[in-house]
Formats: structure tokens, sequence, C-alpha cells
């Protein structure tokens, strides 16, 4: 069943993703995190990326030590039924996070990948990664990985 594909396919996308990124914590990364909120504190709401990466010390909400409000760079892995939510609304709200540099969407249905990154001046500009044998680099930590990678087989014949 297509459904079925697409989940496991979300859930390999994310475990190769989690697998390859955690070598970030050899780094100066202090963490990489799954199945935290992440405070949006101008408009009093929380969201839960799919992962989020924290450079330096981890800032927290409160003493419950489960809503960050301080992450570099957040990735979700695009469904179906969260597509347009990440793309569209979810963006925009973490556009409102004052530390966030980089914003990732990765693809579950397709090899695509979007990465947007935040310059200087605020604005946020896009990379596309269409290929297999594209390298996505998060330039704000310094790692690269081959979308072959991030993928693994899920779109092989």
């Amino acid at each position: 069943m297509p459904c079925q594909v697409r989940a496991k396919s979300t859930i390999f996308i994310l475990k190769s993703v989690c697998r390859h990124w955690w070598a970030l914590k050899r780094q100066e990364v202090q963490s990489i995190r799954e199945g935290y909120a992440c405070a949006l504190l101008e408009n009093t709401l929380y969201t839960y990326p799919d992962m989020s990466i924290v450079c330096g010390k981890q800032e927290y909400l409160d003493k419950e030590v489960d809503t960050l409000l301080n992450p570099k760079v957040i990735v979700e892995i695009l469904s179906a039924s969260s597509r347009d939510y990440d793309k569209g609304g979810k963006f925009t709200l973490y556009r409102g996070i004052p530390s966030l540099e980089e914003y990732i969407l990765i693809d579950s249905e397709k090899v695509f990948v979007e990465r947007f990154c935040k310059n200087e001046q605020g604005q946020w500009t896009l990379s596309e990664y269409k290929t297999l044998n594209d390298q996505l680099t998060i330039s704000n930590i310094k790692f690269t990985v081959g979308l072959t990678e991030v993928y693994g087989n899920v779109f092989e014949n």
C-alpha cells in the first residue's frame, strides 16, 4: 500500500539522518534533539520539529527540560499530511526563533531537499537538492552528507 511505503520511507529517512548527524556530537555541536518542543515565544506557541540541532549551551523554557528555546538548525521530514504546514505556517512561526539559522525540509515521497539559510541581513535564501548525487551541506555547523546516505535505498527499484 502506498501509505505504508511512505510511512516506512519517512521513518527510514529520519533514522538515516539521525545516524549520520549523530556524528556531529564529535564536533562542537552540543546536541541533536528529537521529540522536543520548540517554543515560539512571540506567539506563545509550541511546535515539535522532527529534529533540531543546538550549538553551545541548550536553553529551555522551564525546569521540565522539554522545550528548546535556541535551536540553530531545524529539520522536518515532509509527508503528504505535513507538507503544506511544514513549508508554510510552521516555517513562518520558526522564523520567529532568533537563534534559528537553517531550516531543512526532506521530502519522504521523492528525492528532494530544501535548505533555507538566514543571511546576515536576516533574509532567508533557498537551496534545492534534487538528485541522489547531491551533497547537503549544513554550513552553520560545517557538516555535509550525501543524499544517497540520507535516502538509502528508499527510491531504488
